[in-house]
């Protein structure tokens, strides 16, 4: 029997992290594999009981987004490296977020990604890995009966929290002393010009330092240039300097999911939004435009299923296959997403619609020429994808494999 434990050291939005574990430690268990938990609380955890565990067999630990690589014990060893089992850091952010803990060389980890391109990044910047496995979460279908297509109560459903342009600049000018001013600048001319469907974020980092002289430190870990860089852009590597863009990706998930919901809301469609911020904008008063609160995932997957269409804007994600989408086509939902299509996707206009930032009108114009026949025709097709590749069930098989 294999054996595997599970700490969960950090949570995600909306409680999503102890969910997605919780869902993946059930599968495993399905699967026979023997799962030992431990839960941190978010303020005040004491790690220290994890030195309980070496010593003990276990063929993984897996966590998501974790604080695991952290953990030195009082000889200077990784507590990782006590355990002597394969690790499995779930990153289902950009790698950027992570890079503290991504950098510690840990001798037997291994990076799950749920985007190719973040697995790619994770690859090139942080060598030590074992390897990075290419996993999109799952979805979750709702339990109890589902709600016929034709009785759903929400039109169109997005799901999402918005930052207002005063949150924003409070989170910017929380980091001010902590950026330089030339990295400032960095920031806010690629803000204009980066366009996240046409490339991902490290790519246009990468072009706007070689425009400026810096390729040879942009290839190089190790380039004499990073010492200069470091004094005037605050930066040691080019993983380093790309922790400072979080506030570039901040700016720009929120510029592109404002943008496509107005565009929405202008054109008449009739709009529900979930989330903490859209109550603080302008359209929260159009007539066409319902506001719910935020919550837990667990509950929001029954509001998907009372939704006809659920719209999805991950402008962040280049190449990968957000859970959202997932857990939209399990829970019947005519399901829109600007992710790219892909080969192993469902397939536009059969079992999905797909769209770009430069079509959305079109997007809307097909949308609203779509009878509710034909938009249930879609969203079982999408269904049936669905129930057969994104399922925790396939997920945990996956995993066992490198256990």
């Amino acid at each position: 029997m294999k054996r595997v434990l599970m700490p969960h050291t950090r949570e995600l939005c909306y409680l999503s992290g102890e969910f997605f574990l919780d869902r993946i430690q059930s599968a495993l268990e399905e699967l026979g594999v023997e799962v030992d938990r431990v839960d941190f609380p978010t303020k005040g955890a004491d790690y220290a009981l994890l030195e309980d565990y070496i010593g003990h067999n276990y063929d993984g630990i897996i966590d998501m987004n974790s604080i695991l690589p952290f953990l030195i014990l009082d000889d200077d060893s990784y507590w990782l490296d006590r355990m002597e089992a394969p690790f499995f850091n779930y990153i289902v952010d950009h790698p950027l977020y992570h890079h503290d803990g991504l950098h510690f060389p840990v001798l037997n980890e291994y990076a799950i990604g749920i985007d190719r391109c973040h697995c790619a990044y994770m690859k090139k910047y942080y060598p030590h890995l074992r390897d990075v496995l290419y996993m999109p979460l799952p979805g979750t279908k709702a339990m109890g009966e589902e709600i016929p297509f034709e009785k759903r109560q929400y039109e169109l459903l997005f799901s999402g929290t918005y930052d207002s342009e005063v949150e924003q600049d409070r989170k910017v000018a929380s980091r001010i002393d902590k950026i330089t001013p030339a990295m400032h600048r960095c920031i806010d001319e690629l803000r204009e010009v980066w366009n996240p469907r046409e490339m991902p974020l490290e790519q246009a980092l990468y072009q706007w330092m070689c425009d400026r002289d810096m390729q040879d430190a942009a290839d190089h870990v190790t380039s004499d240039l990073w010492d200069e860089l470091l004094e005037e852009y605050g930066a040691k590597s080019f993983s380093h300097w790309m922790t400072h863009l979080y506030l570039l990706d901040m700016r720009k998930r929120n510029d592109v999911r404002r943008e496509i919901v107005e565009q929405m809301v202008k054109r008449g469609m009739s709009i529900t939004l979930m989330g903490e911020g859209w109550d603080l904008l302008p359209l929260a008063k159009e007539k066409n435009v319902q506001i719910l609160p935020g919550c837990p995932m667990s509950v929001s997957f029954e509001i998907m299923q009372n939704s006809k269409r659920l719209l999805d804007v991950t402008p962040l994600f280049y190449d990968g296959f957000h859970d959202r989408v997932s857990s939209g086509l399990l829970n019947g939902c005519l399901t829109i997403s600007n992710m790219r299509p892909q080969e192993d996707t469902p397939a536009d206009g059969i079992e999905m619609i797909y769209y770009e930032r430069t079509t959305v009108d079109t997007m809307i114009e097909k949308l609203q020429s779509m009878d509710d026949a034909a938009a249930m025709e879609i969203a079982a097709c999408g269904q049936a994808f669905a129930q057969e590749h994104c399922t925790f069930s396939g997920l945990a098989k996956r995993l066992y494999e490198y256990l």
